[in-house]
């Protein structure tokens, strides 16, 4: 089953027939994995903003 959700892609294979799940557990997978990893986004921006503020302090204190 390929998945394409905004710029995320995924191709989901079945290993073996006992495993296979619905597409809707397929979805809320999906889904999870996608906040995931716009939380991990928005984190590193806010670790990013964080650096950029303090470099700045650092400057100006020299």
């Amino acid at each position: 089953m390929d998945v394409h959700i905004g710029t995320f892609d995924a191709e989901v294979r079945a290993v073996d027939d006992r495993t296979l799940v619905s597409p809707e557990v397929v979805d809320v997978i999906a889904r999870e994995v996608l906040r995931r990893l716009e939380s991990r986004q928005s984190s590193e921006a806010a670790r990013r903003a964080d650096a950029t503020v303090w470099n700045s302090v650092r400057e100006d204190a020299r």
